[in-house]
């Protein structure tokens, strides 16, 4: 209950802040990636899965800090994609 309780403050006095309390934040953002893959599953819709298997090919780990997604690296996920499909697959992706 103290927890909850430390948390909501937390969170509170974070707003507005860049802060990011440490229980919201995954480590790896292909946690992030999967969890919002499984939330947002549609029947017939494979651009979310196939868009997952093809960041963990370009990756080419089992793990990514949040921090090392900048700018710059979707820039490279992009060309990536650009580089290895035509039409609107990388769009979709």
């Amino acid at each position: 209950m103290q927890t909850k309780k430390s948390q909501a403050i937390i969170e509170k006095q974070a707003i507005g802040s860049t802060y990011i309390p440490s229980y919201k934040f995954k480590t790896n953002f292909l946690e992030y990636y999967e969890e919002y893959l499984n939330q947002n599953k549609r029947k017939g819709n494979r651009h979310l899965s196939n868009s997952l298997k093809q960041f963990k090919l370009f990756i080419k780990n089992d793990c990514i800090a949040p921090l090392d997604i900048t700018e710059n690296f979707w820039k490279r996920f992009r060309q990536y994609l650009l580089d290895k499909f035509t039409g609107e697959t990388p769009g979709g992706y």
